[in-house]
C-alpha cells in the first residue's frame, strides 16, 4: 500500500511538472508572439511614416514643378504681350507714314503731270505714267510682305525664348543662347526700322526733257531696287540671327522638351516681291 501511494504521488509530480512547463511555455509563446506583433505594428508604422513622407516629398515636387510651370507660363505671356504692343505701334506708325505717303505722291504726281507734258510722244507720256504708279504700288506690296515674315521670324524667336526658360528651370546654362537672342532682337528692330523708312518713300522723277526721259526712268527703277533690296537684307540679317540662335539652343542637352525650331521660313523669295 505505501508503495502504490509513493508511486501514484510520482506519478502526480511529473504531471504537475509537466502541466507547469506546459503553462511556463504556453506564457513564453504569448510573450513572443506579443513582442513579434509589436515589431509589426512598429515596422508597418515605419512604413506608414515614410510612405506619408514621400507622398509629401512628391506633392511638394509637384508643387515647384508647378510653380516654376506657370512662372515660365507667365512670362512667356508677358513677352507675347510685349511683342504684341510693339507690333501694334509699329503697324499704327506705318499707317500714319502711309497716309503722309500718300499725300506726297499726290503731289509728286501733279508736278510729274506737269512735267510729262514736255513730251509730244503720248505712248512714252503713258509708258512713264504706269512705271511711277507701278513703283509706288511695288513699294506698299514689298513693305507689307517684308513686315509679314519679319513678324514671323520673330514667332519663332518666342518659341526661343520658352525653350531658353525651360532650361533654365532646370539649371542649365543658357547665357550663350541669352547673348545670341539679342542679337536677333538687334537685327529685328533694325529690320523694321529699315521697313518703316521705305514705306514712307516716295519716289520722284525729274523730267526736263524726252531725251532724259529713258535715263530718268531707269535711274528710277535702279533707285527703287536698291532701296528694296537693302531692306530685304535687313530682314535677312534677322532671319539669320534668330537661326543662330536656335542652332546655338540645339547644342544644350536635357532640356527634354520638344524638337527645338532649327528652321526660320526662308526670306530668300523677297527677291521675287
Amino acid at each position: 500500500m505505501k508503495k502504490y501511494i509513493k508511486f501514484s504521488a510520482s506519478f502526480i509530480i511529473i504531471i504537475l511538472s509537466l502541466m507547469l512547463g506546459f503553462v511556463v511555455y504556453a506564457e513564453e509563446n504569448v510573450d513572443t508572439q506579443s513582442v513579434e506583433k509589436e515589431n509589426r505594428d512598429a515596422f508597418m508604422l515605419k512604413v506608414g511614416e515614410n510612405k506619408i513622407k514621400r507622398d509629401e516629398f512628391k506633392n511638394e515636387v509637384k508643387d515647384v514643378k508647378d510653380s516654376l510651370k506657370e512662372e515660365r507660363k507667365n512670362k512667356l505671356e508677358e513677352i507675347i504681350q510685349s511683342i504684341k504692343e510693339k507690333r501694334q505701334e509699329f503697324k499704327t506708325q506705318m499707317e500714319t507714314d502711309r497716309e503722309e505717303a500718300k499725300t506726297k505722291i499726290a503731289l509728286m504726281k501733279a508736278d510729274f503731270k506737269e512735267d510729262i507734258k514736255k513730251i509730244k510722244d503720248e505712248s512714252k507720256k503713258i509708258s512713264a505714267e504706269k512705271i511711277v504708279d507701278i513703283i509706288q504700288s511695288l513699294n506698299t506690296k514689298s513693305t507689307d510682305n517684308l513686315s509679314d515674315k519679319i513678324d514671323k521670324i520673330e514667332n519663332v524667336l518666342i518659341s526661343i525664348e520658352s525653350r531658353i526658360s525651360k532650361a533654365e528651370e532646370k539649371r542649365l546654362d543658357v547665357s550663350s543662347v541669352k547673348i545670341e537672342v539679342e542679337k536677333a532682337k538687334t537685327a529685328i528692330v533694325s529690320a523694321r526700322d529699315a521697313i518703316s523708312a521705305q514705306s514712307n518713300k516716295v519716289y520722284e522723277v525729274n523730267i526736263t526733257d524726252e531725251a532724259s526721259l529713258k535715263a530718268e526712268m531707269k535711274n528710277l527703277r535702279d533707285t527703287f531696287m536698291t532701296d528694296i533690296k537693302t531692306v530685304r537684307e535687313k530682314v535677312k540679317l534677322a532671319h539669320t540671327a534668330v537661326l543662330d540662335t536656335a542652332t546655338t539652343l540645339a547644342k544644350i542637352s536635357k532640356i527634354d522638351e520638344e524638337k527645338i525650331p532649327t528652321e526660320v521660313e526662308n526670306t530668300s523669295d523677297t527677291n521675287n516681291n
